[in-house]
């Protein structure tokens, strides 16, 4: 997001309600208390409000407050796999999306495609918005891996919500639940 101050407000409750530390159902603090925290006008964070109600992620109820919305539920299968990779038409990256493509093709999936041109503050978006879409599993390659993973704890959050992952660097698988991806498959 932008610097805007109803984008850094926004943005700070995005990440909380990412990374479980809103929880689906809890109360999001008024517009005066954040104003208050902010040093911003009721406008100001009534701006950021509206943009994440535009994504789904909280709804006001009348005389009661805004509230964190449930998060799009994993029960039923989209029959969509998110995949983060650094890079699309570099390196062997162009034969492990073919790969990946004619393998979820012959069952039926689709791809939700995302690249972080191994930048990390893209891959934090990517999977912020892959985070808010109905997806049956993940498969990433983290962005610069050859140093210490900085979206570890917003990878945690799929594993809450029961979303299947592979992930993996050019030597080592770091966290596999594929099998649990593979019974979704079956």
């Amino acid at each position: 997001m932008g610097s805007n101050k109803y984008e850094i407000i926004a943005s700070e409750i995005k990440d909380k309600i990412l990374l479980g530390e809103i929880a689906e159902g809890d109360k999001i603090p008024s517009e005066n208390i954040l104003s208050e925290k902010y040093d911003v006008s009721r406008q100001t964070v009534r701006k950021a409000l509206s943009i994440l109600s535009d994504e789904g992620l909280i709804e006001s109820v009348h005389g009661k407050g805004t509230f964190c919305r449930k998060q799009t539920s994993r029960r039923t299968s989209s029959k969509n796999i998110g995949v983060v990779i650094t890079y699309i038409n570099d390196y062997i990256f162009p034969l492990i999306l073919k790969g990946i493509y004619d393998v979820l093709d012959k069952k039926n999936y689709s791809i939700i495609l995302k690249s972080t041109t191994n930048g990390r503050d893209r891959e934090k978006q990517c999977l912020e918005d892959i985070l808010t879409k109905n997806v049956d599993g993940l498969i990433i390659e983290p962005s610069k891996s050859e140093i210490a993973w900085k979206n570890r704890e917003l990878v945690r959050r799929f594993d809450q919500v029961g979303v299947p992952m592979f992930l993996y660097k050019a030597d080592m698988i770091i966290w596999n639940t594929a099998p649990l991806l593979k019974q979704t498959m079956n």
